[in-house]
């Protein structure tokens, strides 16, 4: 059987065997508005909304009923803005998963944020926060680093440096 590399929260690799991965999709928006992006603090660091697509749901949908239930916004999908890979630990569970992570540019049809989160959210995740997107280089990440990289690169966000 075939070994692969998965990551925990902390970016440590771990070999498993291929056989223990669970296949997951999931969908996440990236939410920017007057140079602020909405993210969800997860433990001690970042993540976009969003999350993973049930059996029978268009992947859009999912997309808007995750972002409504972790933030309480309205969005509408605009444009695709990437699609990773990622392989990594749960952990919640410890689970082993292999995750096809669709991302999407959304626009916000209202602009407050309230908190739907399940009992079992509640125990990791914090109210959704609009940040100044030149924070962006300064954060930590939880799920797919290189979607933090390729907003930063797309939206050229340059670190400010006080002299």
């Amino acid at each position: 059987m075939a070994k692969v590399a998965v990551h925990d929260i902390n970016g440590k690799n771990f070999k498993v065997d291929s056989k223990s991965l669970i296949f997951n999709p999931a969908v996440y928006g990236i939410i920017i508005k007057r140079n602020k992006i909405l993210l969800l603090p997860v433990k001690y660091k970042y993540a976009l909304p969003g999350g993973s697509i049930e059996i029978g749901e268009n992947h859009t949908e999912a997309l808007i009923r995750e972002i409504k239930e972790e933030t309480g916004l309205i969005v509408k999908p605009t444009k695709i803005f990437n699609i990773y890979t990622s392989l990594y630990k749960s952990f919640k569970t410890g689970t082993n998963y292999h995750c096809i992570q669709l991302f999407y540019i959304c626009k916000t049809t209202n602009a407050q944020v309230k908190i739907h989160f399940t009992k079992d959210e509640k125990k990791y995740l914090k109210p959704a926060e609009w940040i100044d997107i030149s924070k962006l280089k300064s954060l930590k990440y939880i799920g797919t680093e290189p979607v933090f990289e390729d907003i930063i690169k797309n939206y050229k966000i340059k670190t400010r440096h006080k002299n």
